[in-house]
């Protein structure tokens, strides 16, 4: 009888290592990755490719526009925060479309493997490409400088032989860290930054 309450609970362990939690409605009754099927429905309506510039050498590709002050928005972007999102990453590589080239797709790096390293690998093994990480200087967080901080933000020099280059961010808000991520590879002809949110530019 013994072994078999010991052998239920080992079973029971790992079937509730498998449940997983929706990031948007926090139910838990389910094997989902990120979210439930009804709140992937509503987010999937709002993936949109749009396109902008952040500098005339610079295009920005994203999916989603991000106001703060939608609360249900703003907590699937926290959820995406920190390493293990890879999947979720991977599982929407589609929308970007392809990326073209051949080259490594640049994301910022503070030394651990983090969301921005996740999306990076899984748009990379999309497309069939390497990836490279782009060393910051500095160890703050970009979400806890200032705008003066966020414009002073600079990257370990690493200039591409590539005129036409890929960076990777999960956000981009004043395209600040793009600018530098695009002066530490040498300033090339055409960089391409794809991120899957777009924040408008905080005010100090």
């Amino acid at each position: 009888m013994l072994l078999f309450l010991h052998g239920l609970r080992s079973m029971f362990k790992k079937w509730h290592q498998c449940v997983r939690h929706c990031a948007s409605c926090g139910r838990s009754w389910g094997f989902w990755d990120w979210l439930c099927s009804d709140c992937e429905r509503l987010w999937v309506v709002k993936i949109q490719r749009k396109e902008r510039r952040i500098h005339k050498n610079i295009r920005h590709c994203y999916l989603i526009d991000w106001h703060p002050g939608d609360r249900q928005l703003s907590s699937l972007v926290y959820s995406l925060k920190g390493a293990g999102s890879y999947s979720v990453f991977f599982k929407y590589s589609p929308c970007w479309g392809a990326i073209m080239g051949s080259g490594p797709l640049f994301y910022p790096s503070r030394g651990p493997a983090d969301h921005a390293s996740d999306m990076a690998r899984a748009l990379a093994k999309s497309n069939l490409r390497p990836v490279q990480p782009l060393l910051q200087l500095g160890t703050a967080k970009q979400s806890r400088l200032s705008r003066r901080g966020r414009q002073q933000r600079a990257f370990s020099p690493l200039v591409s032989k590539y005129q036409d280059v890929d960076f990777v961010d999960d956000i981009v808000t004043s395209g600040q860290t793009a600018l530098a991520a695009w002066r530490a590879l040498g300033q090339p002809t055409k960089m391409t930054v794809w991120s899957l949110f777009y924040r408008k530019s905080l005010s100090l």
